[in-house]
């Protein structure tokens, strides 16, 4: 009876023990894909890639749009009423673009490169005429545009030939004024309507002054010294 009891009580220690490694076990492994769940939860990949992408407010508003144009990327944002801001783009040249938009539509400047190289920069007014420019000219220095409300160029800075500067005023399209910087002294010309030139005073090639007067037909009239 008593090796009965005895046999009975190690038969059950062995269970329990069992049991016990089993619950061990169990809690080892819910601990290890607890762990494994939160982790992989908190993951992001190296890299995403899709032909296209949106960024879309709740009520599925785009307000960012990744794609391609023509093979190159471009990026989109919008406002919150649909309307265009800012477009990041290549021009032709295969150079990056950006464009800023008033959110109805306008364009407000853009940044882009000139054919022969370098930065451009152009500024609109309301009515999507520009009415300023600046960038790099062939000769690889800057020039400064000015233009009145319909896009007409008023004021144009840039470079001469011999490395000076060059102004020239306009009204309508139509240069009224044009001064230089040439090597020998600084020069005027002053132009009709008719885009006739009717006086020219500056410095000569042999340093002396000079002034010259023509009629409205573009005529010689007269000069200083004669």
């Amino acid at each position: 009876m008593r090796n009965t009891l005895e046999q009975r009580l190690s038969l059950l220690e062995k269970r329990i023990r069992t049991y016990q490694l089993a619950f061990a076990g169990f809690i080892v492994v819910s601990i290890v894909i607890i762990t494994m769940a939160f982790k992989n939860k908190n993951a992001y990949p190296d890299v995403v890639q899709a032909k296209s992408f949106q960024v879309v407010d709740d009520n599925g508003h785009v307000a960012v749009e990744l794609n391609m144009d023509d093979g190159d990327g471009k990026i989109t944002t919008y406002n919150a009423a649909g309307g265009k801001l800012i477009r990041l783009y290549s021009t032709v040249d295969r150079a990056g673009s950006i464009d800023a938009y008033d959110g109805k539509g306008n364009l407000n400047f853009s940044v882009a490169n000139t054919s022969g190289g370098g930065g451009y920069v152009a500024v609109y007014n309301d009515k999507a005429k520009e009415v300023a420019e600046m960038g790099i000219t062939d000769n690889s220095s800057g020039y400064f545009r000015i233009n009145d409300k319909e896009g007409n160029k008023q004021a144009y800075l840039t470079y001469t030939i011999g490395g000076g500067g060059y102004l020239s005023l306009s009204n309508n399209g139509v240069e009224s004024i044009r001064l230089s910087t040439e090597q020998n002294g600084g020069r005027v010309g002053v132009y009709n309507n008719n885009n006739n030139r009717v006086a020219y005073m500056g410095a000569e090639d042999n340093g002396n002054g000079n002034i010259v007067t023509w009629n409205s037909a573009g005529t010689w009239t007269g000069a200083i010294p004669h």
